[in-house]
């Protein structure tokens, strides 16, 4: 896969996770101000759907790293974040409330990560182009310069044939 490729499905993947998460976040929001019951349908789907897939990440990247303690000690939030919300950790408890403010402050962290990712992205393809409009005019630039050295090599061919002209004449 090439590098630009790689680039573009990563970022994919973090949008994706962030508007999962932000999506998560709204439905634990909505449920907590009574605006709507995240146990009945369609929320509730919902609401699993996104644990599953949040599950499955979590769970292929724990497959895939090379250090498993590390990867554990550097996203046991995402750990968290997998636990079902049952009766323990409904909005409504004091534990709960701690879990939603964590969930929330990850998502305002990947929001972060999105928009600079999304910024680089567009730097590093700004980059490119001013890169590839300076290779093109560098190559202007050489044709230019060999065709003025084939220009004074004629001259100084011409001059050489005037001087030696001359000298035959003296």
């Amino acid at each position: 896969m090439n590098d630009k490729l790689k680039r573009y499905t990563i970022q994919m993947y973090h949008v994706v996770i962030v508007l999962l998460a932000m999506i998560s976040i709204a439905l634990v929001l909505l449920d907590y101000t009574d605006n709507l019951d995240i146990k009945q349908a369609p929320y509730s789907w919902i609401d699993w759907g996104i644990l599953i897939l949040f599950a499955i990440d979590y769970f292929v990247r724990l497959f895939l790293a090379t250090n498993k303690r590390k990867f554990f000690r550097e996203n046991i939030f995402d750990l968290l974040a997998i636990i079902p919300f049952d009766a323990f950790f409904s909005p409504h408890t004091g534990v709960g409330r701690l879990a939603a403010i964590l969930l929330m402050s990850l998502g305002i962290g990947f929001i972060g990560v999105l928009t600079s990712s999304i910024t680089s992205y567009f730097a590093e393809e700004t980059d490119q182009k001013d890169m590839d409009e300076l290779m093109t005019e560098l190559e202007t630039i050489r044709k230019e310069n060999s065709e003025i050295k084939q220009e004074l090599t004629k001259l100084n061919q011409h001059l050489d044939a005037q001087k030696n002209a001359n000298h035959k004449d003296d």
